[in-house]
């Protein structure tokens, strides 16, 4: 985790999870690029100015204020991490945000992207916020979110929920498996059954596969019977001393049916530990 991408909207919650990835990967990142990404707003027609004269002094109004806020990151960071300004890089970009997250991951090959997570209009029953849920829908890079609630503590129990569907490569679970390296975790593997008693024989050689991926870090293997796995994650996670919850972005698997319900009644638990997000490789 070289290059790590910190995306901030300036807010407390962002600065959270820039204060837990200082205190994470101080030691092995080589840079901390703070992002920002700017539009101007929607203008209405107004009289004496023309359009596109409005539309620039709006635009440049938007590009101070993402700069002038980033300088203050920045004055925020020497106060607090002094040893860390030369790691420091900063990015302040003309885009949408997911938009500009994809262009910055893929230019300064960011290795992890840190963000907080918070619901929309700060209604607290929505777990993850609308910016977070973009990224890890449609950037392809690991991602670490940082509930608003976190604060950093070493790792020392990580909760790897998977439905044994997948051979992953070694590399896909890289980010995992370097987290609880660095801090001597244990990988607990969580799966649920939900209406079977016993794993399928493809589960089976799926997990036995894992075991041989996992070689070398402590970890252990559970199963909940006659629970949803989203259910089971956190019934898991509340009676255990879990500090990471990790999962495997996946169409149409229980990532979306935790993170993806369309209304707030239908969130199924608050989650108020960093869950980290992995992508899986397009398979031909």
């Amino acid at each position: 985790m070289k290059n790590i991408l910190l995306p901030t909207d300036f807010s407390e919650n962002a600065w959270n999870a820039i204060d837990y990835a200082f205190q994470m990967f101080a030691i092995e990142a080589d840079h901390f690029y703070m992002f920002n990404s700017y539009t101007p707003p929607t203008i209405q027609p107004t009289s004496g100015i023309t359009s596109s004269k409005n539309t620039k002094i709006l635009a440049d109004m938007a590009r101070k204020a993402s700069e002038d806020g980033l300088e203050e990151i920045k004055k925020r960071i020497k106060d607090n991490y002094p040893d860390l300004v030369p790691k420091i890089k900063i990015i302040s970009t003309y885009d949408t945000f997911v938009s500009g997250v994809k262009s910055a991951v893929k230019e300064f090959e960011i290795d992890l992207i840190v963000m907080g997570t918070k619901g929309s209009s700060g209604v607290k029953e929505v777990i993850i916020g609308s910016n977070t849920a973009g990224v890890i829908g449609h950037v392809t890079c690991s991602v670490l979110a940082i509930p608003e609630s976190a604060k950093y503590k070493p790792v020392k129990e990580i909760t790897f929920a998977t439905e044994y569907d997948l051979y992953w490569e070694q590399s896909e679970l890289n980010t995992m498996l370097q987290i609880a390296k660095k801090s001597d975790a244990a990988i607990r593997v969580l799966h649920a059954l939900e209406s079977r008693n016993e794993l399928k024989e493809e589960q089976i050689r799926v997990k036995e596969y894992l075991d041989g991926v996992l070689n070398g870090i402590p970890h252990t293997y559970h199963t909940l019977s006659k629970l949803s796995l989203e259910s089971a994650v956190r019934a898991f996670t509340e009676s255990r001393e879990v500090d990471m919850l990790c999962m495997v972005a996946r169409h149409h698997n229980f990532f979306q049916r935790i993170f993806g319900k369309p209304r707030v009644e239908e969130i199924s638990f608050h989650i108020q530990i960093p869950y980290l997000v992995l992508h899986e490789y397009t398979r031909r």
